[in-house]
């Protein structure tokens, strides 16, 4: 009876031990997957098949129930169109506000464009009419000859004197429209070095939004000075054509 229990018992524990080696062949053979192991033994057809019908049971409708598995993003989306929609008005905000920055931008660069060919207009009447006051000024000279020539003859024909007293109240009005020029031109030097003084601190542009808008204030008050200098100079010009005027019906 006592070697009947032995050989009973060897029994099972051979098969328990052979089952154990079984599963530790299954597990050796195959990663979780049940994909053979690198360098696992040869397996039989019927046994991978076996092992994969296993993995299917248990793992195989995790790719077709997992939400996310394999998709892109675009999927993605026509899932949750809620979350396409937001995305896709964020990208709208975003390229409408681009487009608006660059009107912004080359609005302010064509008015800054305007505003430099005027000024550029303005600097070039103002040299001209410089240059023709300076010719003017040679022609003071023959009209000091020739009033002081008549001066000095003695008696004055009254139709002369009339002639000259207009000459002479029309080089007073020359001469303080002259002075009035001058302290102009004073003034908008000032205002240049003002200006100068702001641009100098940072690369040509101003630090602070104050001195963005003082910088501001100073351009235009400089272009209105301007403006008013060329002004002046035209009623000078006026006065000057006059006493040119004048000046040849002395000479006849």
């Amino acid at each position: 009876m006592i070697e009947g229990n032995k050989s009973g018992n060897g029994e099972e524990h051979n098969k328990h031990k052979r089952r154990k080696v079984d599963n530790q062949e299954d597990d050796y053979d195959v990663d979780e997957y049940g994909n053979p192991k690198s360098g696992a033994p040869y397996k039989s057809e019927e046994e991978h098949a076996e092992q994969q019908n296993y993995y299917g049971e248990h793992h195989g409708d995790y790719e077709d129930k997992n939400e996310y598995h394999g998709k892109s993003n675009i999927e993605n989306n026509k899932d949750f169109p809620e979350q396409g929609q937001k995305d896709e008005e964020k990208e709208k905000e975003a390229k409408k506000k681009a487009e608006e920055f660059e009107k912004r931008k080359q609005l302010h660069e064509e008015e800054k464009r305007k505003a430099r060919e005027t000024q550029q207009a303005l600097h070039k009447k103002l040299q001209e009419q410089l240059q023709r006051l300076k010719e003017q000024e040679k022609k003071k000279v023959e009209h000091q000859k020739l009033i002081h020539k008549i001066k000095t003859q003695g008696d004055v024909d009254p139709a002369v004197q009339k002639v000259l007293n207009k000459y002479n109240q029309k080089e007073k009005d020359e001469e303080q429209q002259i002075l009035k020029i001058r302290d102009l031109q004073v003034q908008l030097r000032h205002i240049q070095q003002r200006i100068q003084s702001l641009k100098s601190t940072n690369n040509g542009q101003p630090k602070t939004k104050d001195e963005y808008l003082q910088l501001k204030d100073l351009q235009k008050e400089y272009y209105d000075k301007e403006q008013d200098e060329q002004n002046m100079i035209e009623h000078l010009e006026h006065l000057q054509g006059e006493m040119q005027y004048l000046y040849e019906e002395l000479q006849i």
